[in-house]
């Protein structure tokens, strides 16, 4: 889809929570793998609110994964600061991760 809207002016990129999340999707018995957690749903909003603003004018065919956000938009513009105007901090560790339509999956 990324590749066919391309020239067109609308903008195509994938948003991915970065894990197990906690929606309606998990079965109520589920349990985190052990050394792993559960996301909270609004692991999604930063990334939401970005891609929805002027400053995501342009961003075409990335692949962003909402729980690495402060890092993935850091390594786009480094030495900027995030949308409160504090560093990126650790907490919120991101990884490019390629263009959307690549398949290949990496370790975060």
């Amino acid at each position: 889809m990324a590749a066919d809207l391309r020239d067109s002016g609308v903008t195509v990129n994938l948003l991915l929570p970065g894990g197990p999340t906690v929606t309606g999707m998990l079965p109520l018995d589920a349990a985190p793998r052990e050394g792993q957690r559960f996301l909270d749903p609004a692991v999604m909003g930063p990334p939401i609110v970005w891609l929805a603003s002027d400053d995501a004018a342009g961003v075409h065919d990335e692949r962003i994964v909402a729980a690495e956000f402060a890092r993935w938009l850091r390594d786009r513009r480094p030495g900027e600061r995030d949308q409160a105007g504090e560093p990126p901090s650790s907490r919120a560790r991101v990884a490019r991760h390629g263009k959307a339509g690549d398949r290949k999956e990496e370790a975060c």
